[in-house]
């Protein structure tokens, strides 16, 4: 936003000052740390003993994040979900439920009660131990990251009219906030059951991810789109054997925000907030649907970049004119993508673990364990932590779980990048799919997801004010001298000592290219200011 000219007295000349108000995010403050989780989990009074825990996941669900003077306050809940064979139960596994609940205070040194807040918080490690038969001891990790930003403007000089008055004009690639904004879609769908699968008895499992997710800015709008994969593991009706069912189900909405256009650069996180899949009764009253409800958040950033003048020096043919400046460090968004892979890893039975006669289904979660920058580059190395449900022969152990950490190391081309440089990554395990080949091996593959986002610190030296300064030594000077390059002496550092112009330099010198100047170098100065 340019501010009405200014009108300063310099020497005996009208020096008019127009000034620009530059705006940008800056990180006020960031916090990471780990939060301990421990409780019970009791087994209700309709269902049989505990005498192996087969599965236990957590998932994280933060209800409210308040912000304060240094500080954020931080409330939800850790959902666990507990598979389990019984000891002489009817049924070959079991399901059971529970929640910790998460009260945590986040310590970020700068920040204010102003500031945008973004908090994320995922299960880093769980623990699921038999007590006793009735009681299962829970214990879990939950890392946290927190990261705060304020606005800052800064008013700066963008141009000042009159011969006497030489500016040193520097382009900077700088971003404008366009819009920051929460929402939600929620998804509502039907699953039948295939002709060939059974009732369904009760639901054991659900994992709900996303894929082949699609972002486009539009004209005062994002355009979302996607798949809501679902893996849903339920009883039969007849005797408690697991069965699998798999749907992507198509959602897509618009994300508002007035300023946006196809150009402008956007940034949208979508997680899976809710979730809920239900069996339900068909037109024939057997129970072979399943009603999925999936509740799925977006986070939208957009920014436009433009390339912007800056003012970072100046000074007076006639005067000596002080150029009032302040450092400034800002970030800018290098390059953004996203990369789809795959990953494929045999697996094999270890000692004591039993016969696969039939998989079930398969899922797993992405951890991203070290991310390096380089040039036009970024590497990710992670862990899928992948987990394979089958059935096996022995009938004491029908069912049962693999668990398997798969390592991964991915290089993803992202131009402009360069060491030093920040990565943020946002990674997803798409899909994830097991093929039984014999009874004690198969093959992993899993769609992996990588979202990067690099971003720089850019810092430059801004005019924000032009002040006259009393001569320091009013003798008078040769109107005509012979300068001889100096190391590191730039066109401008020469023009501003003996108060001429770099153009009249040039062109006394009959230099072409201002950058082949060199060390030892002799020009002709003609002081185009005082004599």
């Amino acid at each position: 936003m340019q501010v009405p000219d200014m009108m300063k007295e310099v020497g005996n000349m009208a020096l008019e000052m127009t000034k620009d108000t530059m705006t940008w995010k800056q990180r006020k403050g960031t916090h990471h740390s780990r939060i301990l989780l421990e409780g019970d989990m009791i087994v209700p009074d309709n269902r049989p003993d505990v005498a192996q825990v087969l599965h236990c996941s957590g998932t994280v669900r933060l209800d409210e994040v308040k912000s304060g003077e240094e500080k954020i306050n931080l409330t939800g809940e850790l959902l666990v979900r507990v598979l389990y064979r019984a000891a002489g139960g009817e049924k070959p596994v079991y399901a059971m439920t529970s929640s910790l609940p998460i009260q945590e205070v986040l310590y970020v040194e700068g920040m204010t009660a102003e500031d945008a807040v973004n908090v994320m918080a995922e299960t880093e490690h769980l623990e699921c131990q038999l007590i006793n038969d009735r009681k299962v001891g829970l214990r879990a990790i939950v890392e946290v990251w927190a990261e705060a930003e304020g606005s800052k403007s800064l008013q700066t000089v963008s141009g000042a009219q009159g011969e006497a008055v030489e500016l040193l004009r520097k382009k900077v690639l700088t971003e404008r906030p366009v819009a920051e904004k929460k929402d939600r879609f929620t998804v509502k769908h039907t699953v039948s059951l295939g002709a060939d699968q059974p009732n369904i008895g009760e639901m054991l499992h659900q994992v709900l991810t996303l894929s082949d997710t699609d972002i486009r800015a539009m004209d005062g709008k994002v355009a979302v789109r996607g798949n809501l994969r679902m893996t849903a593991i339920y009883g039969t009706e007849e005797n408690g054997m697991p069965v699998a069912v798999e749907a992507e189900i198509p959602f897509h909405g618009f994300i508002e925000g007035g300023s946006i256009t196809p150009q402008t650069w956007t940034d949208v996180k979508l997680t899976v907030n809710e979730s809920e899949v239900r069996p339900a009764v068909n037109d024939d009253g057997e129970t072979r649907n399943l009603d999925v409800t999936a509740v799925i958040g977006a986070e939208l950033k957009a920014v436009d970049h433009t390339e912007q003048e800056m003012v970072t020096d100046a000074y007076g043919l006639e005067s000596c004119l002080q150029p009032k400046g302040e450092k400034v460090t800002f970030p800018v968004c290098v390059g953004m993508t996203r990369s789809r892979f795959s990953l494929k890893e045999g697996v094999s039975l270890e000692n004591g673990e039993m016969p696969m006669m039939q998989a079930v289904a398969a899922w797993g979660q992405v951890h991203t364990e070290d991310v390096t920058v380089e040039t036009d580059a970024v590497n990710v190395e992670g862990v899928l932590q992948a987990e394979i449900l089958y059935l096996s022969a022995d009938d004491d152990a029908a069912v049962c779980v693999l668990k398997r950490g798969i390592p991964f190391r991915q290089t993803v081309e992202v131009r402009g990048a360069k060491g030093g440089d920040t990565a943020c990554v946002r990674s997803t395990a798409e899909q994830v799919d097991f093929r039984l080949m014999t009874e004690t091996e198969g093959e992993l593959r899993a769609q992996i997801l990588l979202e990067i986002l690099v971003t720089a610190m850019e810092e430059t030296e801004v005019v924000t004010d032009l002040l006259e300064m009393p001569e320091e030594t009013p003798e008078k000077r040769p109107s005509a001298v012979i300068c001889v390059v100096q190391d590191g002496e730039s066109l401008w550092d020469i023009a501003k000592k003996y108060r001429t112009t770099p153009e009249r330099i040039l062109m006394v010198n009959d230099i072409e290219n201002p950058e082949r100047l060199f060390s030892g170098q002799k020009l002709l100065i003609l002081r185009g200011g005082r004599k």
